[in-house]
């Protein structure tokens, strides 16, 4: 989730909300308080998103900021099977409905800010009943190396674009993996897939 103002009561699209932000931010990767400069109060956004998922039914887990100004991510889950998908749709339906109440827009675009920047990659946590069993790390890594020979077809599903705007994001900086490569790592904020290391642990 990435909030960005408006001008004047008009909504603005993702390219003329990545110019103002441009115009306000401090230079890159410095220390900022986007909420002072902006009279914005992002964690307001957040919770009040968070208020009306639960109010509609959804199972809502938590929400955090993130690296970039204004960046915000929320948990929804644990779901049994395809309703997370269903609970995800209708989340983010909520969240652009409360950032109006805010005069905001959100954008889910992969790369909203370009240059020195943390991309807003989605990241899945799942599991099956084998993994959480015993030689759960074993089922694990053959889940992943069937992944691994799907890589490329998968970018391009995972994208609307075909994986044009992931690529945007995918450089192998900010916490990412190459979007040419895959690889898993235990902790590895890096990698493709990052199984917790409690997890591995057992």
């Amino acid at each position: 989730m990435y909030t960005a103002p408006t001008t004047g009561g008009e909504v603005l699209t993702p390219n003329d909300a990545v110019k103002v932000l441009e115009e306000l931010l401090p230079a890159q990767n410095q220390s900022y308080e986007l909420g002072l400069r902006l009279n914005l109060k992002p964690h307001e956004i957040s919770e009040a998103h968070y208020k009306a998922c639960l109010y509609a039914g959804l199972c809502v887990s938590g929400s955090n900021a993130e690296v970039m100004p204004a960046q915000w991510e929320y948990q929804v889950g644990p779901c049994p099977g395809t309703a997370m998908g269903d609970e995800l749709w209708i989340s983010r339906y909520i969240l652009h409905r409360v950032a109006e109440d805010f005069g905001v827009i959100v954008t889910l675009d992969p790369k909203p800010m370009p240059g020195d920047w943390n991309g807003a990659g989605g990241h899945c946590n799942f599991s099956t009943s084998r993994m959480k069993a015993e030689n759960g790390m074993k089922v694990m890594e053959e889940a992943i190396q069937r992944l691994e020979k799907r890589h490329k077809e998968h970018i391009i599903l995972y994208d609307p674009s075909g994986g044009v705007d992931n690529s945007r994001r995918l450089t192998g900086l900010h916490e990412t993996a190459h979007i040419d490569q895959f690889f898993w790592g235990v902790a590895h904020r890096g990698a493709s897939i990052r199984i917790p290391r409690g997890v591995a642990q057992g």
